[in-house]
């Protein structure tokens, strides 16, 4: 099982996932991002299911995008569409009698002439999703997540572009780990954008990881102070929070330190750097 989702930017279509396969009571890693390019865009696939299914599925995707250079992204989702009607017809729909049935769930994203679109599918049908998919053992949890971070009125999608995307993604996909069985092993995030299909590289996402995971211990001191954790001193702790929010706020922003540099936060104790 897996946890895969994407996010459509004002600039860019991002998809991120887990790599953790399970084999009966084996766990393996393996990439569940599949990208390609040509000279009139790019796109990526990820999703859920059999392993093999969603290999598959992935390279009928991406011979239907290279074969069809000049058609755009909308006629681009009619062929894929009908690509994943055919692969159920021969491939899904014959072993439904085992047990369990095998299943199949892909998101893909797609730039083609500057036109960008997101898809995501229900057993042999493709739709298009405005602004967040997820599908897999986490996807209904990483969805809930999506929905509160994107959910109009109060997010403004001219205002997500691929930087802010791609936390958010892999945010999902952090927490959805954490939460979820299996859903595990590293975290992959794809930015579809600018003609090209290009992944965040591991050091970036290894400290992304920690950046963020560092907010899940500044979520619960919030969670202590607003609950009235005893402090000797309110407002100090107060500031001190605030400070701490900017903190975070502009390391994950930069992203630019090559190193993880731990640290211990506390509402009484001194603030980084004093």
């Amino acid at each position: 099982m897996t946890i895969a989702l994407g996010v459509l930017a004002s600039n860019a279509v991002v998809l991120a996932a887990d790599t953790e396969q399970s084999w009966s009571h084996l766990k393996t890693s393996e990439s569940k991002l599949f990208t390609a390019e040509d000279s009139n865009g790019s796109i990526a696939i990820t999703g859920a299911g059999v392993s093999g299914y969603l290999k598959s599925l992935s390279q009928k995707f991406i011979a239907a995008f290279k074969n069809a250079p000049q058609v755009s992204a909308d006629e681009m989702g009619q062929i894929l569409d009908a690509e994943l009607w055919e692969f159920f017809d021969r491939h899904v729909t014959p072993c439904a009698y085992l047990n369990p049935a095998p299943e199949i769930y892909v998101i893909i994203g797609l730039e083609r002439n500057g036109e960008r679109r997101l898809w995501s599918s229900a057993y042999s049908t493709l739709h298009p999703c405005d602004r967040y998919a997820a599908v897999g053992a986490g996807g209904e949890y990483a969805e809930s997540l999506l929905r509160q971070l994107l959910a109009p009125p109060k997010c403004d999608p001219q205002k997500i572009d691929h930087h802010i995307a791609q936390r958010i993604a892999a945010y999902a996909v952090f927490v959805t780990k954490g939460l979820v069985q299996s859903c595990g092993q590293s975290t992959e995030v794809v930015c579809v954008a600018g003609g090209r299909a290009e992944k965040l590289g591991p050091e970036i996402i290894e400290i992304l990881g920690y950046h963020l995971g560092e907010f899940s211990d500044f979520q619960t001191l919030s969670a202590r102070h607003i609950l009235g954790y005893p402090v000797s001193d309110e407002e100090k702790a107060a500031e001190k929070l605030v400070k701490l929010f900017r903190m975070s706020r502009a390391r994950i922003a930069a992203l630019k330190n090559e190193r993880i540099e731990t640290s211990e936060w506390s509402l009484e104790s001194p603030e980084e750097g004093d």
